[in-house]
């Protein structure tokens, strides 16, 4: 009897740590994809920022720049 329950318990604890991984991945997923809807177009030297939703977008790199309406970057 004591060999059952040891291997019964070892399906529950299998089956409790599967969905425990599933979740951690989910929440990490989740943590990683919060940020601007709107994507960045980068040029090639990763401080210049062609598309932004707001002037901390444009401010990389400590490249003062307005947000404009049209969504574009323009130094200060």
């Amino acid at each position: 009897m004591k060999g059952q329950i040891s291997a019964e318990m070892l399906i529950v604890l299998a089956i409790l740590l599967a969905v425990a991984s599933i979740l951690a991945v989910k929440l990490l997923t989740a943590a990683r994809d919060t940020g601007t809807t709107i994507d960045k177009s980068v040029n090639n030297t990763l401080c210049e920022v062609t598309v932004c939703k707001n002037d901390a977008d444009c401010n990389v790199c400590g490249t003062y720049s307005r947000c404009q309406e049209d969504y574009t970057c323009t130094k200060v």
